[in-house]
Parts: C-alpha cells; structure tokens; sequence
C-alpha cells in the first residue's frame, strides 16, 4: 500500500476512534480475505475493515460515522466507507490499466496491440 493511503488510513480510523471512544482498538488479518479486520473495547465483533482501496464499516452498525460523506460501498451498500487516495471502487486497488486496441494474430491466434509489429509474424495487424 502507498504511503499516501496509509497516511489517510491512520487519519481515517484515528478519528472514528475518537468519535466512538474507543480505548483498546485490536487489529487482525482474518486467513480468508485480504483486509485488516478491526474491533475496540469489548466488542463481540469486527466493527470496522481495511482494505488496499479504503475504510468501511457496517451500514447502520455499532460504528458512529464519520461526518464526511461515504465515498465507498460494498455488498449492495451493505458496508460503507471511505476511499484512499488514488483508490477507485472495484480496482482492487492497484492502478489501472489503459485500454489498449487489440487485433488477432492469425498465425498464433495470440492477442497483439493492433497498429504495431507482431513480434511473432512481422506484420502490423489492424
């Protein structure tokens, strides 16, 4: 994860934390997805998660929201958050990727970008 986001993850649960006052905030990477898993206090279960692209919680949960609008949601809005920075929903996280025009080799039936030289015929497909 970029520095930029985990800067804006420190400033994110840092400030539900203290909107919710929670002391004793408990952290953990479940087996199963690839997000911290978070709870505080004497919480019976996980009131808040990680992931590369942003912070959530539960929809009408144990969590006092921030003031500042949802830019994030997920499950059908089950869960709601904020994004990071750079973060866009659905991308996974990483950059993405431009789009890129394609044409078939028909000597490798292999995908080439059209325009340019295929490095397995010589030939620019259009």
């Amino acid at each position: 994860m970029p520095t930029s986001r985990q800067r804006a993850v420190h400033d994110i649960v840092s400030e539900i934390l203290t909107l919710n006052g929670a002391d004793d905030f408990v952290w953990y990477l479940p087996p199963a997805t690839p997000e911290l898993s978070c709870y505080w206090d004497a919480a019976a279960t996980n009131l808040l998660w990680i992931t590369t692209v942003g912070v959530h919680i539960k929809r009408n949960g144990l969590v006092r929201p921030l003031p500042r609008s949802f830019t994030y949601e997920k499950q059908d809005g089950d869960y709601v958050g904020w994004l990071l920075p750079g973060a866009e929903p659905g991308g996974g996280g990483g950059t993405k990727r431009p789009e890129v025009a394609t044409a078939v080799c028909p000597a490798t039936s292999l995908r080439q970008p059209a325009g340019r030289v295929c490095p397995e015929c010589d030939v620019a497909h259009g």
